[in-house]
């Protein structure tokens, strides 16, 4: 009897061990909410407002930098490591947890000047209790009058230019690529001018609408001269000179990619760009002249003609602008760490940054102007619940040259990213040097790449990285020109002399649908290099792939919901992979293979 009435203690002790131990490692929570069908959906953790024992309050409407800044009656206007900060704002140093006012836009931009301390987090963050609405940070100037209706002579090349309205800003503004109107509480993103005045009508083939190459001279990457003897009719040898071309790429990986026009001849129906592009039946759109402007609902920026820093708009129903707010961005990177450590970025909502910079390895964060830029010898560092909207990019992380300084133990949670230009989330760099311990969990992008800034070959990844060690877990993705997960492990591929021990990377419940729009031969979700490496209870759909030129055209669709470039020690078990189509006749419009490996590099 007295040994019976011990089994349940043991059975007891032996249950909340295991129950401890089966929850004591993040890879082995779902991070996503698991649907009956075996479908996820996004499951963020709830945004909780944790303040720090030493409070600052940012108001930059009604805040003065000479205030206190103690309290929410009396706050700054500036963030003490904003540049423009003066005063008692200025003179700010220490441990504190900065609260932005919900409701207010702030238009600065921060430079990281200290670190936190372990458990004692230097923290940028919103009270929900202090003021409605989200805590922003735009990156672009507001305009809400001062516009002047255009005629012949203040708007030359613009066809219809009394319907057309402009505002002289300074020449020194960069050549905007994001103009938007806000109205009605809603954001409209105006395009810039281009033919053809192209939409989305068909969400699986966003280049629909687009005009088609009937051919090329020198083709692949070489300069030369690509023609269309259908659209490309004008006699004036200037009219496309110094506009901007996005074309696809006829080969293999190839990609949606921008490029100047450098001359054009009307006798052959071509253009010339620096490098050649395309291919008969591949497509493509043109922009950034005056003469584009032919419709409503574009703009164009003078910054090189006649009138350098006009800006030119058609609103939709021909609308005074005058009686509307437009924001223009000017901005690219909004908040910048260097070799700091413990801090927290949460409850912040960004929007509005531009960029025109390539930056030729698609994984680089040195190169790209992401919104947040973490760089270097960082650690101990957390960016969650925080919105980013209308942007060239989101968040990079940059790694040391020696790894004696490398990033580590670095989280990015619970994120919302909505019409990124260039790409969303991006860890690593150029170089051999990869990151550690780099947690990217519960992230929601939408709409990434459709201006991408890398080589023509990039993959246009909404999340990348090059980790020795991490975990990409719940992360829900939808419409990304190119992949959904791009992930390296280790090391680069034709790094032969090198040992990378102790890689570990777990890669679980993300959901990616809709990707590879833009971009041949890659993944929805793609692995390179090294391990173990597991891929496991993720859910990736409609990968395109299309090429419209070429012999590759051959084997369309050619994407693939799970790419294993060159991969080895790689785990993949329990994952749903869906084709783009089941079209027996329309092959762009059917299944490839569900995995894809490809041997070597």
């Amino acid at each position: 009897m007295k040994k019976i009435k011990y089994f349940p203690v043991a059975g007891m002790v032996f249950s909340c061990f295991f129950s401890l131990y089966c929850q004591s490692y993040s890879w082995q929570k779902t991070h996503a909410k698991v649907l009956p069908g075996g479908n996820l959906e996004w499951n963020p953790e709830p945004f909780v407002y944790a303040p720090g024992s030493s409070v600052r309050y940012i108001d930059y409407e009604s805040g003065d930098d000479n205030n206190s800044g103690t309290d929410p009656s009396s706050p700054w206007k500036h963030h003490p490591w904003d540049p423009a900060a003066t005063g008692k704002a200025y003179a700010c140093t220490g441990i504190h947890t900065y609260v932005f006012k919900r409701g207010v836009i702030y238009r600065g931009i921060l430079q990281v000047k200290e670190s936190g301390a372990p458990n004692d987090p230097i923290k940028l963050t919103s009270d929900p209790a202090w003021g409605s609405g989200e805590a922003m940070f735009f990156g672009s100037r507001r305009i809400t009058g001062g516009w002047t209706k255009a005629d012949s002579s203040s708007a030359p090349k613009i066809p219809n230019p009394g319907k057309v309205w402009y505002i002289d800003l300074p020449s020194t503004m960069p050549a905007t690529k994001m103009v938007a109107e806000i109205r009605n509480d809603s954001i409209i993103r105006i395009p810039l001018a281009r033919s053809p005045n192209w939409k989305i009508s068909d969400s699986l083939d966003p280049m629909h609408e687009w005009w088609r190459w009937t051919g090329t001279v020198n083709g692949g990457t070489a300069a030369g001269y690509r023609i269309d003897t259908v659209h490309l009719v004008q006699p004036d040898p200037d009219y496309w000179t110094n506009g901007y071309v996005w074309s696809e790429y006829n080969g293999v990986m190839g990609t949606l990619w921008g490029e100047k026009i450098i001359s054009y001849d009307p006798a052959t129906h071509s253009i010339k760009t620096g490098m050649n592009f395309g291919g008969a039946g591949a497509r493509y759109y043109i922009e950034n002249l005056p003469q584009l402007l032919d419709t409503t609902s574009e703009y164009f920026f003078d910054k090189n003609g006649p009138f350098p820093g006009r800006l030119y708009i058609r609103l939709s129903g021909d609308r005074d602008p005058n009686t509307t707010i437009i924001e223009v961005a000017e901005k690219s990177t909004l908040i910048s760490l260097w070799s700091k450590n413990n801090i927290e970025i949460s409850g912040l909502s960004f929007a509005f940054t531009t960029y025109d910079q390539y930056h030729w390895t698609t994984v680089d964060a040195s190169l790209i102007a992401p919104v947040i830029s973490v760089n270097e010898n960082c650690y101990q560092v957390k960016i969650s619940h925080c919105k980013f909207n209308y942007v060239n990019a989101g968040i990079a992380l940059r790694n040391a040259p020696d790894p004696a300084y490398a990033c580590h133990d670095i989280c990015i949670c619970d994120n919302e990213m909505n019409h990124i230009d260039d790409q969303a989330i991006t860890c690593g760099s150029q170089s051999h040097d990869y990151l550690v311990n780099i947690s990217i969990l519960r992230n929601k992008i939408t709409d990434n790449g459709g201006r991408q800034l890398c080589r023509w070959y990039s993959s246009v990844p909404a999340i990348s990285g090059k980790l020795i060690s991490g975990e990409v877990a719940g992360n829900v993705i939808d419409f990304s020109y190119g992949s959904g997960i791009y992930m390296f492990w280790g090391k680069d591929d034709g790094d032969t002399t090198r040992t990378v021990p102790f890689i570990r990377g777990m890669v679980h419940h993300n959901r990616v649908d809709r990707t590879m729009l833009a971009v041949n031969d890659y993944g929805g979700i793609e692995s390179w290099q090294g391990g173990p490496a597991y891929y496991f209870n993720n859910y990736s759909s409609r990968a395109r792939g299309l090429t419209y030129s070429g012999p590759e055209a051959l084997y369309n669709p050619w994407a693939f919901p799970f790419y294993f470039d060159g991969a080895f020690k790689t785990y993949c078990f329990n994952n749903i992979a869906i084709g783009p189509g089941n079209n027996l006749t329309d092959k762009t419009k059917r299944y490839r293979a569900a995995y894809q490996q490809v041997l070597g590099f």
